[in-house]
């Protein structure tokens, strides 16, 4: 009995230490898959460096290592940096690996001083001396590479000050060679930079840093760079509530055209804004919608601000939207107050909106529309004198100041006499008796109204026909086979050959 028990806990030993050398092993190739897949992304910065095509960087490499996110590992990324810079860019090997000792989440717990298996095998000299020719014509590019991984990984972590700490020193890295290859990658460091920042609050101590970076992509034509660095200096502007120098910025540093959608989306949402808090609601309803329309529909956080400040200006400009008009079906249930809040203005009772206002004001106050909203005050008031005069053939002003809500009745003169003038409604105001009488309802088709509505529907087809012809891409080698016309062909065969193209047509 005590011989049989011995076995069976012997063998229940043997069982569990073989679970787990099996956790191990799968453990080890699941670091290992992680690192196969970060160098065969290496692979396309090598073609893109060869080949000098930075849209692979951009179009396939970033959009690959996104995928990529939820696999990494603080050790997985090591072990990457150590296989492809161990023994061609020693200098790059030492820098990366010192600032990443100092981030925390996995990274201060890796061996440093251990080489991968792959490094230690032996192999023979010609296969050595190709890889390791192959591996130095993208060094810089890999270690920055290894930057934008890492940071991506902190980034899932919230280590912000690690985050802050690693884009910092690949943003050095950049400013120390002027290649266009980096430059997406560029891009995603300053992303990264500016977000850390902005989550441990020191926006405003990089501001100077933004506009260097910003001076030296001009300089060095990096385009998706500058398109980059306005945005998030305009963030920054917007941030702090400056908005005089928000404007004068993208006034003058705004680019005529985008390579970027992305980063076009998000100059016209800040462009919006701008304009609607510089009372330019027109030009801000017109960022706006081509913002709501560029917008990718995986951004649902982008769509919904957009949205939001959309509905605004569009009651600034005394527009009451549907709900359908403003936001699609999935962002309806997340935009309840807004749609409460047009409900009010679109009654004309200034009474349900101060209710409305003070109500909702921490979700306005959260997305900074607080301030705009308040003005929105005047739009109640003009809508529910038109909503009286198209009700009412003759009314006295004590009546219209209890429908609206004023405090007396001066007040209520002075916003119909105002609305009057201004052409809102047609009617006549006798000072003496206090009594306003309404014309009647003229035709909306005998006004301009649908010839500007017209007009403004030309005018925006025209704006996405001029933005899709600009972004054709032409193949460069195709222009060689245009301008390839054969020499022996003489002037008479041309002229033949067109005479009978005309001809043809002729028929």
């Amino acid at each position: 009995m005590g011989k049989s028990n011995t076995e069976e806990g012997d063998v229940a030993m043997a069982d569990a230490n073989d679970h787990v050398e099996k956790t191990n092993k799968e453990e080890d190739s699941k670091v290992q898959t992680i690192q196969d897949k970060l160098l065969d992304n290496v692979r396309l910065i090598e073609e893109a460096v060869k080949e000098k095509e930075p849209r692979l960087i951009s179009s396939r490499l970033l959009r690959q290592t996104q995928v990529l996110k939820g696999e990494l590992t603080a050790e997985g990324i090591v072990l990457f940096v150590q296989t492809y810079l161990g023994g061609v860019g020693e200098t790059s090997l030492e820098r990366c690996q010192n600032v990443l000792k100092e981030c925390g989440h996995g990274f201060s717990e890796v061996d440093y001083e251990s080489k991968p298996e792959e490094m230690e095998q032996e192999e023979d000299g010609a296969t050595q001396k190709k890889k390791k020719k192959k591996a130095e014509i993208a060094v810089i590019e890999a270690e920055l590479y290894a930057y934008v991984v890492a940071s991506m990984y902190l980034v899932q972590n919230k280590a912000w000050s690690d985050v802050l700490r690693v884009c910092q020193v690949g943003v050095g890295v950049l400013m120390e060679h002027n290649t266009r290859i980096v430059d997406p990658m560029g891009a995603r460091l300053y992303s990264y930079m500016s977000l850390a920042s902005e989550k441990m609050g020191t926006l405003s101590q990089i501001r100077g840093m933004l506009l260097q970076l910003y001076r030296a992509a001009v300089l060095r034509h990096d385009s998706i760079g500058q398109e980059t660095l306005l945005n998030l200096l305009l963030r920054n502007y917007l941030h702090y509530k400056l908005y005089d120098q928000a404007e004068a910025l993208r006034a003058k540093a705004q680019p005529e055209t985008y390579k970027s959608s992305a980063q076009h989306c998000r100059l016209l949402y800040y462009h919006g804004r701008i304009q609607a808090v510089l009372l330019e609601y027109s030009d801000a309803k017109e960022a706006l919608v081509q913002a709501s329309r560029k917008a990718p529909l995986a951004a649902k956080g982008f769509r919904l601000q957009v949205a939001k400040w959309l509905i605004v200006v569009r009651l600034l400009l005394g527009e009451v939207p549907n709900r359908s008009e403003v936001a699609p079906a999935d962002l309806r249930s997340m935009m309840h107050p807004y749609f409460e809040l047009a409900k009010a203005v679109g009654a004309g009772d200034v009474n349900v909106f101060m209710e409305v206002a003070s109500k909702y004001q921490s979700s306005f106050e959260s997305d900074g529309l607080r301030l705009v909203v308040a003005r929105l005050r005047a739009n109640v008031i003009r809508s529910g004198v038109r909503r009286i005069a198209t009700a009412y053939s003759r009314i006295s002003l004590s009546d219209i100041s209890n429908k609206l809500g004023l405090s007396n009745v001066s007040d209520a003169e002075y916003i119909v006499s105002k609305a009057i003038r201004d052409g809102g409604i047609t009617a006549e105001l006798d000072h003496e008796t206090g009594i306003m009488t309404c014309s009647s309802v003229t035709d909306v088709y005998s006004t301009d109204e649908p010839l500007n509505a017209f007009h403004a529907r030309i005018a925006f087809c025209l704006d996405v026909y001029n933005e899709a012809y600009k972004a054709i891409r032409h193949d460069p080698k195709a222009r060689k086979t245009w301008n390839a016309w054969p020499k022996d062909v003489e002037e008479e065969d041309i002229e033949a050959i067109l005479e009978d193209f005309e001809d043809y047509f002729d028929e």
